[in-house]
């Protein structure tokens, strides 16, 4: 193992405990409602949320809410209401903390939501303490109850997210932002990826006909009776290549 792919450990020091690479950091692939902590079974948000994984999502919607200027109250406003109306509608929600900044905005503040088919949504941990890199991101991985990994996100979507979004559209980033980095595009990954600025919070919408519980996920996800929201103060695009074009949005 080269010594630039060694992770560290969460005081930022080579981790003795680790002596894996990138490659065998666990990164499983979830049921994307688990993945994304929703449960159509529980009625309070999951705060405590510490899953990561990837997960194929037959249709998110990125929406973007910026938290500035004279949208900010509105922006609130509506954040309250939705907030309020999900949890009386026994809607769950998983929020990651962290502000950010970024170049690409898909819709520049519009609050109508962008509409992905197909993606590969990752779901990532920012390191608390991480660096503030201006165009990377620390990731954090527990391995186990004592074992933290920390590595770079270039680094490690270099390393782990080709041979994931193969037949993907896209791919999401469900991952707060919290220094403000501005993401280029890993090399070897062809398909468009989305990053957030902000908090990136997981809602979704189950329709009242769909008898409730645990199994419940992509398939209903793909027939339109469960809707999947990724909300943030806004959504960013690496346009992709020719591989990605069939990326949808709405």
């Amino acid at each position: 193992m080269d010594e630039a792919d060694e992770p560290e450990n969460a005081a930022g020091e080579p981790g003795p405990a680790w002596t894996g690479g990138i490659a065998e950091i666990p990164f499983p692939e979830v049921e994307v409602l688990s993945l994304l902590g929703l449960d159509p079974t529980r009625s309070e948000p999951e705060m405590e949320y510490d899953r990561f994984g990837h997960a194929l999502l037959p249709v998110v919607e990125l929406i973007s809410r910026p938290h500035d200027g004279d949208e900010s109250d509105e922006s609130d406003e509506s954040d309250e209401s939705d907030e309020s109306d999900e949890s009386d509608e026994g809607q769950s929600a998983r929020r990651s903390e962290g502000r950010s900044e970024g170049l690409n905005a898909v819709d520049e503040g519009q609050r109508a939501p962008l509409r992905v088919l197909g993606s590969r949504v990752f779901a990532l941990h920012s390191a608390d303490d991480g660096e503030p890199y201006p165009d990377d991101i620390d990731l954090e991985f527990w391995v186990d109850d004592d074992t933290a990994i920390v590595v770079s996100l270039g680094r490690f979507l270099e390393r782990r997210a080709a041979p994931l979004t193969g037949g993907a559209s896209a791919l999401v980033l469900a991952l707060c932002n919290p220094h403000r980095a501005r993401l280029s595009r890993p090399v070897g990954v062809d398909v468009p990826i989305y990053y957030a600025e902000g908090d990136v919070v997981a809602y979704f919408e189950i329709d009242p006909a769909l008898e409730l519980d645990a199994g419940l996920g992509a398939e209903e996800i793909r027939r339109g009776q469960i809707r999947v929201r990724l909300v943030a103060e806004r959504w960013h695009e690496l346009p992709g290549g020719s591989a990605g074009d069939d990326a949808t949005m709405a």
